[in-house]
């Protein structure tokens, strides 16, 4: 399978994982997690944690599990769209600068970076959901969390610049090219 056919189906199949996570989201929604599981993933403290827990019920509870369960398939979907995206990106910007690309690929690292942050996020929000009363889980969870959204976007923006430099070449080239044929 191509590449480009890859980072397609990884890019779909993420799609449908967001669609999956945001359909569960609304069982979280309250005072104490406004925005839901973005809401949980920074919550900080044991104390809060339970306030979530409480304002959740039963079935909040079931909601932030089956949540942080897919997002282990989120997790893996995003990192095969991120790093065959920076792959695709990095083929096209050497075509104009190797400096350029070398950046590209230099950075793309964050991606598998931002995935550890997410799994072990991940990990001690299940280690909350279970009952676990150590101070060490929610702010675990916090740090991670806050690397991950940080991380996702910088690699969003990379992404973003290595695709427009490229593009911006491409017209350039192309309108040489229509310049010395008139």
């Amino acid at each position: 399978m191509s590449l480009r056919k890859i980072f397609i189906l990884s890019f779909i199949l993420f799609c449908v994982c967001n669609i999956g996570v945001f359909s569960i989201d609304p069982y979280m929604k309250n005072d104490v997690t406004p925005q839901g599981i973005i809401s949980f993933e920074l919550i900080g403290t044991i104390q809060h944690a339970h306030e979530a827990f409480t304002a959740w019920g039963a079935t909040g509870q079931m909601a932030a599990g089956l949540s942080i369960g897919l997002d282990y398939l989120y997790i893996f979907l995003y990192l095969i769209m991120g790093m065959s995206g920076f792959r695709l990106i990095t083929q096209k910007t050497a075509r104009y600068s190797l400096n350029v690309a070398r950046f590209i690929r230099y950075f793309s690292f964050l991606c598998p970076l931002t995935a550890l942050c997410d799994f072990t996020e991940n990990y001690a929000l299940i280690q909350l959901l279970t009952g676990s009363q150590n101070t060490l889980w929610p702010r675990m969870a916090h740090l991670c969390a806050t690397g991950k959204f940080t991380g996702s976007a910088l690699c969003l923006l990379l992404a973003l610049a290595g695709f427009l430099f490229a593009t911006f070449q491409d017209m350039r080239n192309q309108a040489a090219k229509e310049s010395q044929i008139s």
